[in-house]
């Protein structure tokens, strides 16, 4: 981790980059639920993780979080099928996401491309 290093310019790319990404996806939700959809924890969660991915990543690690939550909440209504929750935190999936990324991302894009391209 610590030999992880980026140049600053790619580093604030990806804190805008991931922040706004996080931002538009709390607005267009908030519009279409009618409530508060995304909290900003996650949008400063991305924004930071993007400071540290940078700007070319930071997509990609979002991604891993929303398909690792997606994973999890269809787990969760196979094997309860009632009481879901109705409110269940990104946070901690967007965390996997980036740690994912962070540890074997580069892996799995190679992995993903070489599948279908």
């Amino acid at each position: 981790i610590w030999g992880h290093v980026i140049p600053i310019l790619d580093a604030a790319l990806g804190s805008i980059l991931g922040g706004a990404v996080m931002l538009v996806v709390a607005i267009l939700g908030s519009k279409f639920f009618k409530k508060e959809a995304l909290g900003m924890g996650d949008v400063k969660l991305s924004f930071v993780a993007g400071w540290y991915l940078g700007w070319k990543q930071i997509l990609m690690a979002i991604y891993f979080g929303f398909i690792i939550a997606l994973i999890a909440i269809g787990i969760i209504w196979i094997l309860k099928r009632t009481n879901i929750p109705k409110l269940i935190p990104l946070g901690p999936f967007l965390a996997a996401g980036f740690m994912l990324y962070l540890f074997y991302g580069h892996q799995l894009v190679h992995w993903y491309l070489n599948i279908f391209i």
